[in-house]
């Protein structure tokens, strides 16, 4: 008995002591694992401790001022079309009828040419400042009865025109809205009667003598649509102007010259 008391006593020992190296061993595991954590804390926080946050500050700032410029090169046309060509420059010439409207209702329109050149600048793509100068035919035809006779008159004349006004263009449809000084510079007065068939000139006191006046005034409109043509584009469209101040200089009677005229215009941009 004595002896298996102390194979027991020996046995229970034992145990107890690999117990205990057991949980020791545990323990130890446990320590190691929370100084690696602790361990791992440290070092981002020496990460953290060594990043300047001044420096990461000036990063966003100079991506900042990157995007930026790179916006402004984008914004550089001002929002305007890559192929915006602010200044045009063109030619036309011109065919129609003239007459006078007041006192010569009862005449006739008679045939009337013309053709100038303009300048445009582009505030926009729609928007731009119209100018020019140009020649431009008016007159009227009327018959007159004197003792008898019935005579044909055919007034001829020649206008130096100054215009300046807005154009609007839309996707090549321009329309103008002008007011234009008109000069005199040459006239004629055809006669057809039976016994007098002559064409005398306008000139020098025969002005006033036809009672002319030479200096007038008055609104454009054209309307025109503009086909490209490589670097040209056509533009074929129609005008209508008519001058403000009576063409007599005396007298109660009135009459205002009028055109309607077809216009073919050749323009380029730059």
């Amino acid at each position: 008995m004595k002896k298996l008391a102390c194979v027991v006593a020996v046995l229970m020992t034992t145990m107890f002591c690999g117990a205990v190296m057991a949980q020791d061993g545990e323990f130890d595991e446990l320590f190691d694992a929370d100084e690696d954590e602790d361990a791992d804390k440290d070092a981002d926080e020496d990460a953290d401790e060594e990043s300047d946050p001044f420096e990461e500050e000036d990063e966003e700032e100079d991506d900042k001022e990157d995007d930026e410029e790179v916006d402004e090169e984008d914004d550089s046309s001002g929002g305007l079309p890559p192929d915006f060509k602010p200044m045009v420059v063109g030619a036309y010439i011109s065919m129609g009828m003239a007459h006078w409207i007041g006192d010569v209702n009862s005449g006739k329109f008679r045939f009337a040419g013309g053709g100038g050149a303009y300048f445009n600048y582009y505030l926009s793509p729609i928007v731009a400042l119209d100018m020019g100068l140009g020649f431009i035919g008016k007159g009227v035809r009327y018959k007159d009865t004197d003792a008898g006779a019935d005579t044909d008159f055919k007034l001829k004349l020649t206008y130096l025109r100054i215009p300046l006004g807005i154009k609007l263009n839309f996707s090549g449809f321009q329309a103008a809205v002008q007011w234009e000084l008109a000069f005199a510079i040459a006239g004629k007065m055809k006669i057809d009667a039976e016994n007098d068939d002559r064409e005398p000139k306008i000139e020098g006191d025969d002005w006033d003598d036809y009672d002319i006046r030479r200096v007038n005034m008055g609104p454009r409109v054209v309307l025109g649509y503009a086909i490209p043509l490589g670097p040209v584009s056509l533009v074929p469209g129609a005008s209508w102007s008519m001058h403000v101040i009576s063409e007599h200089k005396e007298g109660d009677d009135a009459a205002r010259a009028m055109n309607i005229m077809f216009n073919v215009a050749g323009e380029f941009g730059f």
